[in-house]
């Protein structure tokens, strides 16, 4: 058989779906793409439109995974702690934490852990060789966006008690800090 493209019947990109309209494909991928370059992120792509107070859970690589907000867009105006409050986070086999930082000064943040409470102090924990602090984590100035794990936090085991800490060094003037924390459930 030829492979010569004159010898193929004419396609269309239009292709029906299940409610039984006609959308053209070469129209969504160009529409897809003109969102993608333009920065748009509110077009939906499949599926409905979940309010946030619906989209408590979500499926990711079939596991169960549960997100708790630490800091909700939180202007940090001064150079004093922001602390998220504690968190119960016995419950996840692992988690990690994705921030969003728009401050137009650098942010410091690291974390408290407890087994049952959390006190006031630096924190400090074996290493499995000596006793260390836990890590500082800086954020640039202007909109950075950070994935961390718990790992960051050099956290060999997932503790009872979380919270994160915040501050600048010098005090922004403008901007906020969010943070949700997705945790794997055991």
């Amino acid at each position: 058989m030829s492979k010569n493209i004159n010898f193929y019947s004419p396609q269309t990109g239009r292709r029906i779906k299940e409610d039984n309209s006609i959308v053209n494909t070469a129209d969504m991928i160009e529409a897809i793409y003109n969102k993608i370059v333009n920065g748009q992120v509110d077009m939906q792509l499949s599926g409905s439109s979940l309010t946030e107070a619906n989209a408590m859970w979500v499926k990711q690589t079939s596991r169960n995974v549960e997100e708790i907000t630490l800091f909700n867009a939180v202007a940090i105006t001064d150079t004093s702690f922001k602390v998220s409050g504690v968190k119960d986070v016995s419950k996840y086999k692992s988690f990690s934490i994705y921030i969003v930082n728009t401050h137009d000064q650098e942010i410091r943040l690291t974390c408290q852990v407890a087994s049952s409470s959390l006190t006031a102090g630096a924190l400090k924990f074996w290493d499995g060789t000596n006793v260390s602090s836990i890590p500082e984590i800086k954020l640039p100035s202007g909109t950075s966006r950070v994935y961390l794990s718990a790992e960051d936090f050099k956290l060999k085991s997932i503790p009872q008690k979380f919270q994160l800490v915040a501050a600048a060094t010098v005090a922004p003037t403008a901007g906020s800090i969010s943070a949700v924390l997705m945790g794997v459930l055991n």
